[in-house]
């Protein structure tokens, strides 16, 4: 998982670095190619990730599946 975020975040242009990328809502891992199409949601100092037993589903289901 650690090479697959560190490849990723390879990827992105500067400027996205730091977002969480949320379509309809809902945290997702954009579409490099699309970036615009989605909300960005920045950090804040003493700020909270976003947990819900969906995303760590979601997360595990899409590591499995490899």
């Amino acid at each position: 998982m650690i090479e697959d975020a560190e490849r990723f975040i390879g990827q992105l242009p500067s400027e996205a670095i730091g977002y969480v990328f949320l379509e309809n809502g809902k945290p997702v891992q954009p579409d490099l190619a699309m970036l615009d199409r989605y909300q960005r949601h920045a950090g804040a100092p003493s700020g909270v990730w976003p947990s819900s037993q969906a995303i760590s589903s979601a997360m595990l289901e899409r590591y499995n599946n490899r």
